[in-house]
């Protein structure tokens, strides 16, 4: 997994959501990167980073859990996730049991209403049907609904 690395001290990380691009988190890596040093990962699938074969959470939170041990981190002093990342954030420190002192989830939700479920599945369904359906319009239009 593609890591940038921005700043030196205590350790935050950045997880981008779905369909957002790694690289929005830049302006606030920059600023953080004075006083943190900032990991902003290209999730599988994004940027620099391969697709994955396999994109359950649990995985890729095992491929994060990695890349921080890889690097000999052992404690976050803040863990960010937007959208999907913000799952990805939550698995981190629950089910994988990274120490975060600070953990924010932006635009993540603990439980969708049945409309939002069943149109999150209709999303995942053409997205495994039509990859290309990730930089369509009538996803934007379901992720502004939601």
């Amino acid at each position: 997994m593609f890591v940038r690395e921005v700043g030196c001290g205590p350790v935050v990380l950045l997880l981008h959501g779905t369909p957002s691009p790694a690289e929005d988190w830049m302006p606030l890596a920059d600023a953080l990167g004075r006083t943190y040093r900032v990991l902003i990962p290209d999730l599988p699938g994004y940027g620099q980073s391969p697709d994955p074969v396999d994109a359950s959470t649990e995985r890729i939170g095992d491929a994060l859990a990695a890349v921080l041990a890889e690097r000999g981190i052992t404690q976050l002093h803040g863990l960010v996730g937007y959208s999907s990342g913000a799952y990805r954030a939550l698995d981190l420190a629950t089910r994988v049991g990274i120490d975060a002192t600070v953990i924010v989830s932006l635009a993540g939700v603990a439980c969708f209403d049945l409309p939002a479920r069943e149109t999150h599945a209709a999303v995942a369904a053409e997205l495994a049907a039509n990859p290309a359906f990730l930089h369509g319009d009538e996803l934007r239009a379901a992720m502004r609904e939601l």
